[in-house]
């Protein structure tokens, strides 16, 4: 079989070459054949950063372009504590709940007082920029007359950016790091990151104020702290893989994981298998995990001293739950989580309703990549990474499956399962390091549908009325409506000329009606597309050593 480096050579490998080379030529001297190496290993790391930085702005701009005016329960109680945090000095969002506008069911009921619901964590992330926006309000009479529900609308787009958009379009630079750690080509592994965060759903959580992307990227991170470090081991001779356990690594790494739990609950499943897998990076010096563990512990420091500043206990805003029907779920089972069943897992996986698959088909090279990584013995070094996604994968799918609103309310697919959706990187990543046409060509197509599926959503609503009684749902009974209401409603307002809650930057800023108003976004990617095409021509490279 063959190893990574098999067909390719990295840069570093290229250039000592060159050296080597330029060495051994009589007619050319040792400083300046170092001077030459020199200059084209600067000339590698600009390109590939250059690449990294227009792979970030293109998606931001991307997520930027479009906003979601009819924000809904959750997003409504979240901006509600960021608002009440800076203007009120409280957690308490009695000021806002019932506000037509900011008006949420998703709230906790205690002491005569409303509150949040949900985790803090983008709460919090956001008062920053909210007490900026609010203090140059106050004292610098920023928009003056605006009525407050304009003021609601603008400062929660803006506050959205740093922490939701911009995390997103950071977490699509980390996984095109990482792809290219494994060993794709520059354009492959820029192909990949778009797809996997404009060809699923979490394209249309990346234009809401919505939890799942800041989460997504801070558990990624923690991902990246110990992946990277571990490849530094494949080289020849190198030492025991001690180095992760020393210094603060460690310690950084839980941190961020920590942050993506305070920011979504669901990560807390991340966090096992994260876990384990860094558990299992430091075998050779097991205590240092220590580190790891303090690091996760601050966040959850941080969210009980939250909720007991709230209940006078150590608790979650769950368990004080306002909406009853909320209320009577959440305390079946545990938290509202069951057995998964067979048919919830249809529903969310291949079928047209919710079916992440059916969405987003290039997803199902994840099947491939995992077969390929536990069947390739030159990717056995791989195993561990792919066995890491294995586990998030499979996790989240039996949550899902098991849990009481599978459906995840008015949503586009099921949204639950967007945590997971950056871990399947390493498998398709794996896959798709196979030479051949063919396999590319499949990928495109299936890349190109996922994104045109997951466009006509997000700039539409990704906010879909799932069509059926919260009762049928819960027992799964959405027989009647085999194509669901992706089909049913937002193609035909997708087509009637975008007639739904999202706007964008070619209707609001050069005044274009319906599809047209996609036109400036189509041929901002026609120009990324050609100068991608043309400025990060490679060939597959890779840190990791011979074998894996």
């Amino acid at each position: 079989m063959h190893s990574w480096h098999s067909k390719t050579r990295s840069p570093s490998e290229s250039t000592r070459i060159m050296t080597q080379e330029a060495l051994s030529s009589p007619d050319t001297p040792s400083a300046d054949s170092e001077a030459a190496s020199c200059r084209l290993a600067k000339r590698l790391v600009t390109r590939e950063s250059l690449c990294l930085a227009v792979l970030f702005l293109a998606l931001s701009a991307t997520f930027v372009y479009f906003e979601e005016e009819a924000a809904g329960w959750n997003v409504n109680t979240r901006i509600a504590l960021t608002y009440s945090i800076v203007e009120q000095g409280s957690f308490s969002i009695d000021r806002y709940h019932e506000i037509p506008y900011l008006e949420t069911g998703d709230k906790a009921y205690y002491g005569g007082h409303f509150y949040c619901d949900k985790t803090p964590g983008l709460s919090f992330l956001a008062v920053p920029f909210y007490w900026l926006l609010w203090t140059l309000k106050a004292q610098w009479g920023l928009l003056p007359g605006l009525p407050h529900w304009k003021w609601v609308l603008w400062t929660r787009y803006l506050v959205r950016i740093p922490t939701v958009s911009l995390t997103a379009a950071a977490l699509g630079v980390l996984l095109a790091a990482m792809a290219r750690r494994v060993g794709l080509s520059r354009r492959m592994a820029f192909a990949l990151s778009v797809g996997l965060l404009l060809g699923t759903f979490l394209f249309g959580y990346a234009i809401m104020f919505y939890p799942y992307l800041p989460g997504a990227f801070f558990s990624v991170s923690s991902y990246a702290l110990v992946f990277f470090k571990r490849e530094l081991w494949r080289r020849p001779g190198a030492s025991p893989p001690t180095d992760i356990a020393r210094g603060s690594r460690l310690f950084w790494a839980g941190l961020l994981l920590g942050m993506g739990w305070l920011c979504e609950y669901t990560v807390g499943l991340l966090g096992i298998g994260l876990g384990l897998y860094t558990l299992w990076a430091v075998r050779h010096r097991p205590a240092s995990i220590w580190k790891y563990v303090v690091g996760g512990a601050l966040s959850v420091v941080a969210f009980y001293s939250y909720t007991h500043a709230i209940f006078g206990e150590f608790s979650i805003p769950y368990k004080y739950e306002h909406n009853p029907f909320f209320r009577e779920e959440m305390a079946k089972g545990f938290q509202g989580i069951h057995l998964p069943r067979l048919s919830v897992l249809l529903l969310i996986t291949f079928h047209p309703f919710k079916g992440l698959f059916f969405y987003c088909p290039f997803l199902l090279l994840w099947i491939l990549g995992v077969y390929r990584g536990f069947s390739d013995p030159s990717l056995r070094r791989a195993r561990p990474d792919v066995l890491l996604s294995l586990f998030v994968v499979v996790a989240y799918l039996l949550f899902n499956s098991g849990y009481y609103m599978w459906w995840g309310g008015w949503s586009a697919g099921t949204r639950l399962l967007c945590p997971a959706i950056p871990f399947f990187l390493i498998p398709i990543a794996l896959h798709l390091r196979q030479p051949g046409k063919g396999l590319r060509t499949i990928f495109g197509i299936l890349i190109a549908i996922s994104i045109f599926w997951n466009l006509v959503i997000t700039s539409v609503t990704p906010q879909i009325p799932p069509g059926f009684s919260d009762e049928r749902l819960v027992a799964a009974d959405v027989s009647e409506a085999p194509h669901g209401p992706i089909h049913e409603a937002i193609w035909p307002a997708f087509f009637g000329g975008l007639d739904g809650t999202v706007v964008n930057a070619g209707q609001i800023l050069m005044g274009l009606p319906g599809l047209l108003s996609l036109i400036p976004l189509f041929t901002f990617w026609i120009v990324v597309s050609i100068g991608v095409c043309g400025g990060c021509r490679e060939t597959p490279t890779s840190d990791v050593n011979a074998s894996l």
